[in-house]
């Protein structure tokens, strides 16, 4: 058994604006694993606060125990969240190693049975927004990237060019007055979806708003199991992502939860490499919207999982 680990900060090809931040650049943890004479790799973005240096030799030895005792898939990822010590964007980069050890058929199974269409993903729109809209106009989704009542027109702008679905994520930007002239302005523009307008926490405010038919999506909201329950009273969906959920199993239950109570689902990421988005292709047949573009703004990553072609996966 064999464990490495590495920290790398990856470079976006332009910065990526939200409304509560300006992106340049991202830390990602990436692992290698040699394990039952398999070898994987799994990546994380460096989601903690961690100052500490990484304890490899208890990982290591964690993990030959388990090999050593030839245990399951399932018991060794629930002894691994409760490793004290270890960075947590190492225990999700090696639950993704392992994954692609145990998982690795299945993986390529559900993929090459189905056509992955992806969103892309575009920040806060400034005044050369148009010239980034025609750099996508042949994908099926665009995602907007909005922070004020503003950028209502450039979206109408964008539609009059454009005959794809649209979605907004508004990243809590919003006030809750803001939200209803939002959903109603953007109804005559034919938008799908408006993922998370109000601060997190707020979001319970909205179950009696009229949505005008456009899907209300949590994301900051929804980071555990918990919360699908909760929500499920206030939203139509819920956008989850490997790190906010601290784990791929974590992501995995979230969407059983949500699926259960009648919850839909959008799997989302990053800016991050395509290692770690990779995992999240495994449930995209049980899922309703993927918005997994996240690794095309990666100007060095070392890996290259998969492809997007207009929108189209491509492994």
């Amino acid at each position: 058994m064999k464990f490495q680990c590495c920290e790398k900060n990856l470079k976006l090809k332009k910065e990526f604006k939200t409304s509560y931040k300006t992106t340049k650049s991202v830390e990602q943890v990436f692992v290698k694993l040699e394990f039952d004479n398999k070898v994987a790799s799994g990546s994380s973005l460096v989601c903690d606060k961690y100052t500490g240096k990484t304890p490899i030799e208890k990982m290591v030895d964690f993990l030959k125990y388990c090999e050593m005792e030839k245990r399951e898939y399932k018991y060794i990822i629930n002894d691994l969240y409760l490793l004290t010590d270890i960075p947590l964007s190492y225990k999700i980069a090696t639950e993704i190693a392992l994954w692609n050890i145990f998982h690795d058929v299945q993986i390529k199974t559900s993929i090459d049975e189905n056509i992955l269409l992806t969103s892309v993903s575009i920040s806060l729109i400034d005044n050369d927004f148009l010239s980034d809209v025609d750099k996508y106009m042949s994908w099926p989704i665009i995602k907007f990237k909005i922070s004020s009542l503003r950028d209502i027109e450039k979206i109408t702008a964008v539609r009059e060019i454009y005959n794809g679905r649209i979605w907004i994520d508004a990243n809590g930007a919003f006030n809750l007055r803001e939200v209803e002239i939002l959903f109603e302005k953007l109804s005559h523009l034919n938008v799908e979806i408006i993922e998370q307008p109000l601060a997190k926490g707020e979001i319970y405010k909205l179950n009696k708003i009229n949505k005008f038919g456009i899907k209300l999506f949590a994301d900051e909201d929804c980071t555990n199991q918990e919360d699908v329950y909760r929500l499920q009273e206030y939203v139509d969906g819920v956008s989850l992502k490997i790190y906010k959920c601290k784990g791929l199993g974590n992501v995995q239950e979230m969407i059983n939860i949500s699926k259960e109570i009648g919850l839909s689902v959008m799997l989302s990421c990053k800016n991050e490499s395509s290692l770690s988005i990779y995992p999240l292709l495994n449930f995209a047949n049980k899922v309703d919207f993927l918005d997994l573009d996240g690794s095309l703004d990666i100007l060095n990553d070392p890996f290259e999982a998969f492809k997007v072609k207009n929108g189209t996966i491509l492994v």
